[in-house]
């Protein structure tokens, strides 16, 4: 066995979920989609619908165009969960997601638990392409998933459905890999992984998601907003006096930041990560 497989000699298998909301903690499955990968192709692709138990609320139906006459008479997640883990796990098997980390496990684990299951899924076992979007992509104003599958140029006919977006996110693992953002072995992958979410999570810490350093030349750049990846050197005066006034949160180092730059002095440049 190879001791670092690449992803083209792996079984990839994608995760994606459509939810009642956006909140892990209380809201409810409504619909699973996987794609499995081998060979760096799609060989099989699953959707499940799941009766919450509860109804899906408009603004959500909205999103997705999931009813609750949709799921009505659908299996359960305490029926689906042996099954579903059983693919989830499979000998082999590499687990992918976008914005995974965060929300498809967190809310699968949930669901686990409210169903009396015992099994988690921990989130240093999925890859999750978020997280190298947020690093090597910081400069685009917009990360989401049908975003990022635009820059590719990867089809996405049917975004927020979820075996359309669990396929459309195994397309956007390949994709990087060939754009040299993520790794193309599998142990490497997960090692940047893990060496990115500390870097992410201070600068989050510090800067919030109003500034970030150039991933090249450490240059502090803009990270929110129409002005979205430009160099604060270069940054709008109006934008940034708007933003002083009427953002009461912006974290102390980038209020600081954009106070300098107002008053001509150089924003400061950070070795890159």
């Amino acid at each position: 066995m190879v001791a670092d497989p690449p992803f083209t000699a792996s079984r990839v298998v994608v995760l994606d979920l459509e939810t009642t909301g956006t909140d892990p903690a209380v809201d409810r499955i409504i619909e699973i989609g996987t794609a499995v990968f081998l060979g760096g192709r799609p060989s099989e692709w699953r959707r499940s619908r799941v009766d919450p138990g509860v109804p899906i609320p408009p603004d959500a139906t909205a999103v997705h165009g999931i009813s609750d006459a949709d799921v009505a008479g659908q299996p359960t997640m305490a029926a689906l969960a042996p099954r579903l883990l059983g693919h989830l796990r499979a000998e082999g098997g590499v687990l992918v997601g976008y914005n995974a980390r965060r929300f498809d496990v967190p809310l699968l684990n949930a669901e686990l638990a409210r169903a009396g299951r015992p099994e988690r899924v921990e989130p240093d076992q999925v890859l999750d392409l978020m997280v190298f979007a947020r690093w090597y992509h910081r400069d685009r104003r917009r990360r989401r998933l049908a975003d990022l599958c635009a820059w590719y140029g990867i089809a996405l006919d049917e975004a927020h459905a979820a075996a359309a977006d669990s396929a459309a996110t195994g397309f956007l693992l390949f994709a990087m890999i060939n754009d040299g953002v993520v790794p193309p072995t599998v142990q490497a992958a997960f090692a940047e992984q893990r060496r990115l979410l500390p870097l992410l999570a201070e600068e989050r810490r510090r800067w919030g998601w109003w500034l970030y350093p150039d991933r090249m030349t450490g240059e502090l750049c803009v990270g929110s907003g129409p002005l979205a990846g430009l160099p604060l050197a270069a940054a709008d005066a109006e934008w940034l006096s708007e933003v002083l006034a009427t953002e009461p949160d912006l974290p102390p180092a980038a209020r600081a930041a954009f106070e300098a730059r107002l008053r001509g002095v150089p924003p400061p440049t950070e070795a890159p990560g």
